[in-house]
C-alpha cells in the first residue's frame, strides 16, 4: 500500500427513479470514478433497498445503498464528489 493513501469508506445513495440502467452499471460507473482520480477499489457491498427516515423530495422515500471501500490519497474524497455531481442517479 501507497504510504500517502489512506482507507475510506463511502456510501452511496442510489435513487431508484432515476436508474435506467442495472445497478451493477451504475456501481461500474463509481468504480471507474474512483480508478480515474487515481483511487483503488477494495470492496463493494450492496446494502440493498431502504427506507429513508427523511425523504429529500416527496416521491423520494426509499433508496438503493451501495458501500464502497477504496484506498487513495487525501484529496481523494473531494475529487470524487466533483466528478459524480452531476450524476443524477447518484444521491
Amino acid at each position: 500500500m501507497n504510504p500517502e493513501h489512506r482507507k475510506y469508506q463511502a456510501t452511496f445513495l442510489l435513487d431508484p427513479r432515476e436508474i435506467h440502467e442495472s445497478v451493477e452499471t451504475v456501481v461500474e460507473k463509481i468504480k471507474s470514478a474512483l480508478h480515474a482520480i487515481g483511487a483503488a477499489v477494495d470492496n463493494v457491498h450492496h446494502r440493498g433497498s431502504l427506507m429513508l427516515a427523511r425523504q429529500p423530495k416527496r416521491d423520494f422515500n426509499s433508496g438503493i445503498f451501495v458501500q464502497i471501500d477504496f484506498r487513495g490519497n487525501a484529496q481523494s474524497t473531494q475529487a470524487l464528489q466533483h466528478k459524480l455531481r452531476l450524476e443524477k442517479e447518484i444521491n
